[in-house]
């Protein structure tokens, strides 16, 4: 299966202190446009931009149908050149260490 990722740069920065010992709360949204998926994320606790300040680096990892596909250093992003059918899409929040950050946030998308 061959998957593009687009990163789209959107306007904000989700911050706050964390502490290694928790859990992020880890959101996602999604919308279905041709043979794309735009998901849009929102954490708490973490940034997806370099900061001075003493916050966690964050990005996401990417599965479809079971498999990594890729790494989106953004809280939005898009998924293109799905085939048809039903696909499950599941993200994860990881720090530089590689440690989860959160639970796997899971959905099921068709493609017409």
């Amino acid at each position: 299966m061959r998957v593009l990722i687009r990163l789209i740069i959107i306007g904000f920065l989700i911050t706050a202190a964390f502490s290694n010992e928790e859990v992020v709360q880890f959101h996602v949204q999604h919308q279905i446009q041709g043979d794309s998926v735009y998901i849009e994320t929102s954490a708490s606790d973490v940034t997806f931009q370099t900061s001075k300040e003493e916050k966690t680096q964050a990005a996401i990892d990417i599965y479809i149908n079971g498999e990594w596909v890729d790494r989106a250093e953004q809280a939005a992003f898009k998924v293109d050149e799905l085939s048809a059918g039903y696909h499950e899409i599941s993200l994860q929040l990881m720090n530089d260490d590689e440690k989860a950050l959160s639970s796997v946030e899971t959905f099921t998308v068709k493609i017409e």
